[in-house]
């Protein structure tokens, strides 16, 4: 800027007042730079993170299918070792019942080994059922079935069975899987109580104690003996390993004339 007074001296070196206009962020060049990096960025990372959920949703279809078929599996197996062989001995029983060569009491044991074998089908067709059907997660259904089986169990026998089941199991549920296993060890458990234990006493005792499962088998039977087990006494071995196989333990505790204690103990969802 430049002036003059009133005698008409003008200022000839002038003033000067210097402005400066800051670009708005997008006008930076730093952002032009910046931006279409950041929408690169963001455009593989979506795409990257979509490709990661439709994999994960993928394998996770992938594994329902392999649980799927190895049930399937599982209930074809059973449904032929089990009840096909039943089916067999029913078959050749009632083959043999009314043959007209064979006496009357003779016909007449024949025909009560078809209704004793036929009741047994009947229950063994009743926990193939129940370890199908997806409601019997839960673990009060769970709990309800082994507690009922067992008493159903030694009904026949002079071994008295008491219960002792925890609170609190509602919430937390077992698959399909997990529930056949357990209950074919359970069997198996109960089977050793009647055929070697001597026991008048057994215990079936279930609780969750750091987020498994723990169902107890106890009797006050004369114990296991200290020697190793004889050709074909594979019981143990077995239920070790259905209980490794499905993630879990199976501990066993025995003393001369002190009983034998079985302990099952699975991983559970809430």
């Amino acid at each position: 800027m430049r002036a003059c007074n009133s005698d008409g001296v003008w200022n000839e070196t002038g003033a000067a007042l210097y402005l400066t206009a800051e670009p708005y962020w997008w006008e930076t060049a730093w952002f032009r730079v910046v931006a279409p990096l950041a929408a690169a960025g963001l455009l593989g990372g979506g795409t990257l993170l979509g490709l990661r959920r439709r994999h994960r949703r993928q394998i996770e279809h992938l594994k329902l299918l392999q649980a799927t078929d190895r049930e399937r599996t599982r209930i074809a197996a059973d449904l032929h070792d089990d009840l096909g062989a039943r089916l067999t001995e029913l078959s050749l029983l009632g083959s043999l019942g009314v043959r007209p060569a064979i006496p009357l009491a003779q016909a007449q044991d024949y025909l009560g080994e078809v209704a004793a074998k036929s009741r047994n089908m009947v229950a063994a067709l009743d926990e193939i059922v129940w370890a199908v059907k997806p409601e019997n997660d839960l673990m009060p259904s769970v709990t309800s079935y082994l507690c009922h089986y067992a008493q159903r169990f030694f009904e026949s026998t002079p071994v008295l069975c008491r219960l002792d089941v925890a609170t609190g199991l509602a919430d937390l549920s077992f698959n399909s899987e997990q529930r056949h296993g357990l209950l074919l060890a359970l069997k198996e458990a109960l089977s050793n109580v009647v055929r070697h234990s001597a026991a008048t006493e057994v215990w079936l005792r279930i609780f969750v104690r750091h987020g498994r499962l723990h169902v107890v088998v106890e009797d006050n039977g004369h114990g296991l003996p200290g020697t190793d087990p004889t050709a074909g006494a594979d019981g143990l071995a077995n239920m070790r390993g259905r209980l490794t196989g499905m993630g879990g333990t199976c501990n066993v505790r025995s003393a001369p004339e002190q009983g034998t204690t079985v302990e099952f103990a699975l991983p559970v969802s809430p």
